[in-house]
């Protein structure tokens, strides 16, 4: 989809973990990250900081610094621009338009407007299957309360559902996505968490024929469930003749879910012969463990490193950087130190998320970090160092991360030192990452520069991106990532850039350039501090996927 990920998501069915020419490697780093990244880069957070900043410069100091003061999108631009554009984008011809239009709707309407879900009730019975999703998906993450019966109708592919969606029978691909939400509503109405219980816990009972309607449910409970559904959910991953990937992610949905008492289950469960249900059990034991339990924390240290594949040691280290504390962290250390390739990768990683989280392990943590960064080779590791020193808060690195940019290098890596002083709040690396996004090159570059200047409020970033954009008419590619940047940015002089590529009075922007520019106005006005799907993609078991899993972490 416009927007998912610069190609993150794997083609259903897949044997994920196997790199082939032309895929993505599921089990390196870099994987875990776009999939986690958002609580840890807070991009609207930075934005609205920024724009406190700057109300204090004038007011405090009579103007600015010069470099620009980002201006955040209001709900009054979102409601008298935004959604009348998106609105009339539902009408667009090109079909990818029209879905990424649905989705930036659901994002940015308050779930008390009436006239964008009458206006998504009737796309409902769009002739692409593709826009029927979509139209799902934002029915859901605009929540009106309104919509869970008819949600719900079309997942059980009832009368009222065939009849929305003008067909003998829901597809049931409509029907998962119409399930993802149910679970999307429930998160937004807690007076509707009680129905849609029922619904999801009877969707998921009834055993469906295809895999995607047997794994939504579990994944739709991921979303909003509480402590009170673990019974339901201990007695899904205790069933031996539950489907493995409907098991996977019921255990998930145990760990986001803060049921605790199935610790002691899920220590069992890394046993698991089933490989999907053991790594969900270390992903929700990062989740449920107390950095005190030293029994279980001894345990998922000893799978981290001895575990039986790939898979389960990566998320078993993963799960140390989410417990934390003294144990864990010297657990890691020691990963860091003696690890070889890809092991260095992450555990480097899993100490930036604990240094992150505990302010007072950071000057131990940005010790270790440096000696892999001189120690180290591989151009991937030390993108993954470097992000560990971004989210770790290691200011002590700048000079170091700056003069990386300079060098001759992979574009990977210099986009990862982008992001990494990004979050490390260094402004004046601002002409140098203004400089990568004017180059020619790496779309993927571009974008995580672009999107690094946003964190830094820079607002000359929308102009420079705007040149990009003019300059890049024949590159779908460089298009869709300066389009989706400009979104990312947060400010609001990229409106009018963008509703004027998604209007196209002047018959100018392909199809495709009109969806990235939906994309973007979905973020720029989104209601929500973290976007709604976030509560799907982080801590996700993305190695237990499925065709409708894949495409919602493709969707940002």
């Amino acid at each position: 989809r416009p927007g998912g990920g610069g190609g993150r998501a794997g083609a259903g069915g897949r044997t994920l973990g196997k790199k082939s020419k032309g895929t993505t490697n599921h089990l390196e780093w870099s994987w875990w990250w776009s999939l986690n990244k958002d609580r840890f880069i807070e991009l609207r957070s930075a934005v609205r900081a920024e724009k406190a900043r700057s109300v204090n410069r004038d007011t405090l100091l009579g103007g600015t610094d010069g470099i620009g003061d980002v201006k955040e999108v209001s709900r009054k631009q979102v409601a008298k621009t935004i959604i009348p554009t998106l609105l009339l984008a539902l009408k667009d011809a090109h079909y990818d338009v029209r879905q990424s239009a649905a989705i930036a709707l659901g994002k940015v309407a308050t779930s008390d407007d009436g006239s964008v879900r009458k206006a998504l009730v009737q796309l409902l019975s769009d002739d692409d299957r593709r826009v029927r999703e979509s139209v799902c998906l934002g029915l859901g993450m605009l929540g009106a309360p309104g919509s869970l019966e008819l949600l719900a109708a079309v997942a059980g592919d009832e009368t009222a559902g065939r009849k929305a969606v003008q067909r003998t029978h829901v597809l049931s691909r409509t029907r998962a996505f119409a399930t993802i939400a149910v679970g999307l509503v429930a998160a937004r109405q807690p007076t509707a968490r009680g129905r849609a219980s029922f619904l999801l816990t009877d969707l998921l009972m009834r055993r469906e024929r295809q895999l995607d309607n047997r794994v939504a449910p579990a994944i739709a409970l991921q979303i909003f469930s509480g402590p009170d559904h673990g019974p339901f959910l201990l007695n899904v991953f205790r069933d031996p003749s539950q489907d493995v990937r409907v098991r996977a992610h019921a255990v998930v949905a145990l760990g986001k879910a803060g049921v605790t008492s199935a610790v002691g289950d899920l220590v069992e469960g890394l046993a698991d012969k089933e490989s999907s249900v053991a790594y969900s059990c270390a992903i929700s034991l990062g989740l449920l463990t107390n950095p005190t339990d030293k029994k279980t924390v001894r345990r998922i240290a000893k799978v981290a490193r001895l575990g039986r594949n790939l898979g389960l040691r990566r998320f078993a280290m993963m799960a140390l950087a989410e417990i934390g504390g003294d144990r864990a962290r010297s657990a890691l250390i020691q990963m860091l130190t003696r690890g070889r390739g890809e092991d260095v990768a992450w555990a480097a990683l899993a100490l930036g998320v604990i240094g992150y989280q505990e302010p007072h392990a950071r000057v131990e943590i940005g010790r270790y970090l440096m000696k892999a960064w001189g120690r180290s080779k591989s151009e991937s590791t030390r993108g993954a160092v470097a992000i560990a020193f971004g989210i770790s808060r290691q200011r002590h690195v700048v000079k170091m991360l700056r003069k990386t940019l300079k060098r001759a290098g992979t574009q990977e890596l210099k986009s990862r030192v982008c992001t990494s002083l990004a979050l490390l709040g260094d402004r004046p690396s601002i002409p140098a990452i203004q400089e990568l996004v004017r180059q020619r090159g790496d779309p993927d570059l571009r974008r995580r520069a672009a999107i690094a200047l946003g964190l830094l409020g820079d607002v000359h970033a929308v102009e420079l991106l705007q040149e990009v954009i003019a300059s890049s008419t024949r590159s779908h590619a460089i298009l869709g990532a300066a389009t989706v940047a400009l979104g990312h940015i947060g400010d609001r002089s990229a409106v009018p850039t963008l509703v004027d590529f998604l209007e196209n009075p002047d018959d100018k922007c392909p199809g495709i350039t009109r969806a990235f520019a939906a994309v973007a106005l979905g973020h720029l006005g989104d209601k929500d501090e973290l976007p709604l799907l976030t509560q799907v993609h982080a801590h996700c078991n993305y190695l237990a996927s499925t065709p409708t899993l894949a495409e919602l972490l493709s969707i940002l």
